[in-house]
């Protein structure tokens, strides 16, 4: 765990933040194949209902309302790599045995429930650990630390983004090409190389501090699970920015419970429509994840957080006028909206993590995270039931207005809280070079 005789430290950490990005990719990749292939194995091979499809795919957002607290306190407890290669290979597990029992047409709806859980579970794990890792691979002497924490940060987020949305697009024409099992080998695959590229990271820490120091600053905190959640409460920057996401989040959620049936039924565009609309939202996101770093490497994370938010507001209102005008200015101004969502999205995660990160303590770090993505993950499920509740009894422009509505809410909790915090450490984070 220690640097190589002679080895220059700013040599050593360059190392680990480029395997923990490789860690991170391919996990990243890994997680959307076997993600994808679950989804056409549940509606394909076992005939799933569109509410057992509900269930399966709440139960990944679930798991962060029940697993974020225990994780962040594993997070500060140990080094984030540790508990990172431990989730790691949990899932490998899990993974592993999903294709067996594919492979031997064993696997049921119930028990592809109870995996996919337990997969949700690794991933709060696996994700509050690589974020934790961002500062301690992060020279604490340099004077761009913070620079350097936002740029790591862009490229982890860029990184899951882009996979997210590439992976599902190669593996719906090969599905059929090389099966289920195959491709479920191609993910556990990928999940050991991640494996073995955080096991390889052989500094971890500051320039001057080495595994034992590290451990006894983590010591010198406060210990308790709930730690985390106290210091969000005790800090109104955190809190802001907590409410922010989560009402984001949520109001992205009621708008994805109702987007397909809005473009596919509402405005009789049909299926062909729908899929070439979110081909192209995946061109906005390709397109986000190559200049959102360029953007946050060069305002600040409050700058670019309120002008996203406010993006936010606009792409999901061109969303809600797509459904009074014609068909053609329909298509226009969805277009519009997904390209905009793609890149917007991106930078809005990027410069709200690199916030949090940059005025949070390095030993709370773990549990501050898993307490708000507590909140932020677990808004998610609940939009996804309002926007299907709304669209069912008042239609679909209901649940698009309630997108809208709640992205604005979310700005309005962010500034309320952000102005009695205002002279306060956090509230306003130096320029980032």
């Amino acid at each position: 765990m220690a640097l190589r005789e002679g080895e220059p430290v700013t040599s050593a950490l360059i190392r680990g933040r480029r395997k923990l990005l490789f860690s991170n990719s391919s996990d990243a990749a890994s997680r959307s194949i076997s993600d994808f292939v679950i989804d056409i194995i549940f509606v394909s091979t076992l005939g799933a209902s569109a509410f057992d499809m509900g269930v399966l795919n709440a139960l990944g957002s679930v798991a962060f309302i029940f697993a974020s607290i225990p994780a962040g306190q594993l997070v500060d407890k140990y080094l984030p790599t540790t508990v990172l290669r431990v989730g790691l290979s949990a899932k490998l597990v899990l993974l592993i045995l999903v294709m067996s029992l594919v492979f031997t047409n064993l696997l049921t709806i119930p028990l592809g429930f109870f995996l996919s859980a337990l997969l949700g579970m690794c991933n709060v794990f696996t994700e509050t650990s690589q974020i934790a890792a961002v500062p301690q691979l992060s020279n604490k002497d340099s004077e761009n630390r913070e620079g350097s924490i936002t740029s790591l940060i862009a490229k982890l987020t860029a990184a899951d983004q882009t996979l997210a949305i590439i992976i599902p697009a190669i593996m719906g024409v090969v599905l059929d090409v090389i099966g289920a099992p195959t491709l479920l080998a191609l993910s556990s695959a990928l999940l050991l190389s991640s494996i073995l590229f955080a096991n390889s990271i052989k500094k971890f820490g500051s320039p001057n501090n080495d595994v034992s120091e590290i451990n006894s600053s983590v010591k010198s905190e406060k210990k308790g699970a709930l730690e985390g959640l106290r210091f969000i409460r005790a800090n109104r920057t955190l809190l802001a920015l907590t409410a922010l996401v989560s009402f984001s989040n949520a109001g992205l959620a009621v708008g994805s419970a109702v987007e397909a049936l809005f473009i596919i039924k509402y405005l009789d565009l049909g299926p062909q429509w729908y899929g070439l609309l979110t081909a192209i939202g995946g061109i906005g996101g390709v397109v986000g994840a190559v200049i959102a770093p360029r953007i946050t490497s060069r305002y600040t994370s409050q700058s670019i957080t309120v002008a996203t938010a406010f993006l936010q507001i606009l792409g999901s209102s061109l969303m809600l006028t797509s459904a009074f005008t014609p068909s053609l200015t329909s298509i226009i101004l969805i277009i519009a909206h997904n390209l905009l969502w793609g890149i917007v999205v991106i930078a809005f995660n990027i410069s709200t993590m690199s916030w949090v990160t940059s005025i949070t303590p390095e030993a709370l770090l773990g549990r501050v995270t898993s307490g708000r993505r507590m909140f932020t993950f677990g808004a998610v499920p609940l939009g996804s039931l309002l926007g299907g509740m709304l669209g069912s009894l008042w239609g679909i422009p209901a649940a698009l207005v309630a997108w809208c509505a709640l992205i604005a809410t979310g700005l309005l909790a962010y500034y309320l809280l952000i102005r009695s915090d205002s002279g306060k450490a956090g509230a306003n984070p130096e320029q980032i070079s």
